[in-house]
């Protein structure tokens, strides 16, 4: 379960820092950010209509909660991988941000929603331990990012 808290955190700096803080800005000629709050916003919107629609499916018996945490890790490969694809910002454009804030959407949907049920899941009797063994893993994980900097 530590991957996923582990693309959460590279996912979310890296779209935090470099897309929003840099690549944005030449990808759309943005100097002045204008477009960040949209772009941001994205991200959550996303992520809210996600997060109902992957705790219906995770309802059913046939789905389950290992499939959806599987696609939110994808998601989360997705977004870094695409610039591996395309590098150049200027070859991206509005519509190609918005599609890299929905992955980040899709992703954190999955980290906010399923996996905090499944650390619930595996926690019954203790709920206040299984969500702050999420927390001390995610803020480990952004401890890691940061000294690497």
């Amino acid at each position: 379960m530590f991957g996923l808290n582990a693309a959460f955190g590279f996912s979310a700096t890296f779209v935090g820092s470099y897309v929003s803080g840099e690549f944005e800005a030449l990808a759309i000629s943005d100097n002045d950010s204008k477009y960040i709050g949209v772009l941001s916003a994205t991200t959550s919107c996303v992520a809210a209509v996600c997060s109902l629609l992957f705790g219906a499916m995770a309802r059913k018996p046939y789905i389950g909660k290992g499939p959806i945490l599987i696609l939110g890790a994808m998601f989360f490969f997705a977004v870094g991988f695409v610039f591996f694809v395309v590098p150049d910002p200027h070859d991206w454009d509005f519509r190609t941000l918005l599609m890299i804030y929905s992955f980040q959407g899709i992703g954190r949907a999955t980290f906010e929603g399923t996996l905090r049920a499944t650390f619930a899941d595996m926690f019954p009797t203790e709920k206040e331990g299984a969500f702050a063994n999420v927390s001390v893993k995610t803020f480990q994980m952004l401890c890691i990012i940061c000294v690497s900097y």
